[in-house]
């Protein structure tokens, strides 16, 4: 058995804002997350796709990330789920029953304490002695720069953790049928890719300057 994960009792704790969808300190500042960084890959993906298709597709994945704590914490009820949730809730529990993961930490929101960049950390899992940081995925596709925001929450983690680890990443997407995949992602330059990002996301708001893509 490996040695247990413990986070920082100072560690850097973000609260979220649902409203405007941002990241909080605890004096009430304005962070950049992870998903803003990442939005140079993310509005490529998506700029096509109409605007009420992506707030369904966004408030599913909402709903999904919740019932799967839930049923973390063996605290689902079934019937207050709505029919189009259920097959990823039996992908999610067809996962813990052949993986066998250990969860240690869910759904940990927190701030890199010298980047001030924040994130919610979906899952951090130990399998066969392992540990592993997981992010929920109930898109229809798994991209590649999906490795660059598990570079940043690995980051993330490690820098408000007791004793820093070696932590391997993974996209557990959960799909409409009940299935699922469990993607490992590798990449050396993951997290390089994550701090150009970072710069970038930093140069246009302290300066003013809207960005395309």
């Amino acid at each position: 058995m490996s040695a247990r994960l413990t986070l920082k009792k100072d560690r850097c704790i973000a609260t979220f804002d649902p409203n405007g969808h941002r990241y909080l300190t605890k004096d009430g500042r304005s962070l950049i997350s992870v998903t803003q960084a990442m939005g140079i890959f993310t509005e490529k993906v998506y700029r096509f796709i109409p605007r009420e298709i992506l707030k369904a597709a966004a408030d599913r994945g909402t709903a999904v990330h919740l019932a799967t704590e839930y049923e973390d914490q063996d605290n689902l009820d079934l019937d207050s789920c709505l029919p189009e949730w259920i097959p990823y809730i039996e992908a999610y529990k067809k996962f813990r029953a052949e993986i066998k993961a250990e969860i240690l930490f869910t759904e940990q929101r927190l701030v890199h304490p010298k980047l001030f960049y924040a994130g919610a950390v979906d899952r951090v899992l130990e399998i066969d002695g392992d540990y592993w940081i997981v992010d929920l995925k109930t898109t229809g596709e798994l991209y590649e720069h999906v490795g660059i925001q598990l570079a940043a929450y690995a980051e993330l983690l490690n820098q408000n953790l007791e004793k820093p680890v070696k932590l391997r990443r993974a996209a557990l997407q959960l799909k409409n049928d009940g299935s699922y995949v469990f993607r490992e992602h590798t990449k050396a330059d993951d997290w390089s890719a994550f701090l150009a990002c970072l710069t970038l996301v930093n140069w246009n708001k302290n300066h003013g300057k809207p960005i395309t893509y």
